[in-house]
């Protein structure tokens, strides 16, 4: 017996209720006897007043039970799974919307899941009833067939391109990229792309990718949501679903400027300004400026004086400490009078100078005298 447009009225964890005849009588159907393939919770495939055919297989007089199943009305369309492969596309129809995703239909009575997580690239939590409508057909990519749990399962978003793929071919490493920062924490950024193709991935930047000046967290709080940036592809991992770029990437690196250059190497400098504590120069070429501390401005401690520089002069200086790896340089004023004092002595001094002058021997004699002079106290 066939009972004609069942209403569903309520659910229990091992079934569902429907009222027959307007509320002539309730039937049960048991959660195993919904659909063929397992259903774990009786409200992913019905709702209140929702209606269905129903199949009565069992009536219990003594207790007023009507045991009734809605699978056995259609045959067992895993009698034809062997139709299907993994990883083929198939066009599906979404018949329900689910906090955790959707069900959608391969043919009439063969159902599969399309779990949230395989519904879209780069969001990890997406709400299937924002992106999908029931009746809607689309393309998905069947990845699994569990025979024995009759579980057919599906993915949305692998029978689309990935965009870090894409991303991967427009925009290779060291291309530049038009973005909008999405959002920002506190060590980076979340560049959104401008190209439509791949705007709904993010690449991320770190703090000390923004500039090659300053203090890198506080760069990073110059920067706002919806502001536009140039960022230059860093890395792209299409199998991580991660991308990293930079900010600061997208100019010449100032350090770059001594790459040719070695310590006690001369350079030649314009003073920015100066403070008691010592000079602030920019080596000419150079777009970074550098701190030469007091101690460094003279090897004659009275000419150390910061004072004497009032700005724009232009200053010969000397390379003290050059470590590229490590982004460390010292420039010195002091270091530069030794390299000169040193070649001097070098090019025009010896160490027996000034032995043969007059004054030599003056002291010579001066020196011979006081000797003999505590000689003779000495005797007397």
């Amino acid at each position: 017996m066939i009972i004609r447009d069942a209403v569903v009225k309520g659910f229990s964890s091992f079934g569902v209720f429907f009222s027959v005849n307007k509320g002539e009588l309730d039937v049960l159907t048991h959660v195993q006897e919904l659909s063929y393939s397992r259903v774990n919770n009786p409200e992913e495939l019905f709702s209140i007043g929702d209606r269905a055919d129903l199949l009565v297989i069992s009536v219990d007089e003594s207790k007023l039970q009507v045991g009734c199943s809605i699978k056995r009305l259609s045959p067992d369309p895993f009698e034809n799974i062997s139709k299907y492969k993994v990883n083929s596309k198939y066009k599906v129809k979404i018949i329900k919307l689910l906090e955790f995703g959707a069900f959608v239909s391969l043919e009439s009575g063969l159902t599969a899941l399309l779990h949230a997580s395989n519904i879209s690239w780069t969001d990890k939590n997406p709400s299937a009833k924002k992106i999908f409508q029931v009746g809607q057909e689309i393309e998905v990519i069947l990845t699994e067939i569990d025979l024995d749990k009759k579980r057919v399962a599906v993915s949305y978003k692998l029978a689309t391109e990935s965009p870090y793929l894409i991303l991967e071919k427009k925009y290779p490493v060291s291309s530049l990229l038009e973005g909008t920062v999405s959002s920002t924490n506190e060590y980076s950024l979340r560049i959104k792309p401008d190209d439509p193709e791949i705007s709904s991935l993010l690449i991320f930047v770190h703090c000390n990718d923004i500039s090659y000046f300053g203090n890198p967290e506080e760069k990073l709080q110059t920067y706002k949501k919806g502001q536009k940036v140039t960022i230059k592809i860093l890395e792209i991992q299409p199998d991580q679903q991660k991308a990293r770029g930079s900010i600061k990437a997208t100019k010449p690196d100032p350090i770059s400027f001594f790459e040719n250059k070695a310590v006690n190497d001369i350079v030649t400098t314009k003073v920015i300004s100066s403070s008691s504590s010592g000079l602030i120069v920019r080596p000419e070429g150079c777009s970074m400026d550098f701190n030469i501390k007091k101690s460094q401005l003279s090897v004659n401690q009275a000419d150390a004086r910061p004072q004497r520089w009032v700005g724009g002069e232009l200053l010969d200086v000397a390379i003290a400490e050059l470590n590229l790896s490590k982004r460390k340089i010292n420039l010195s004023l002091k270091l530069l009078e030794e390299l000169q004092n040193k070649e001097s002595l070098e090019k025009y001094g010896h160490s027996d100078s000034g032995k043969n002058l007059p004054f030599s021997s003056l002291d010579k004699s001066l020196s011979e005298s006081k000797k003999n002079k505590k000689k003779t106290k000495k005797e007397e």
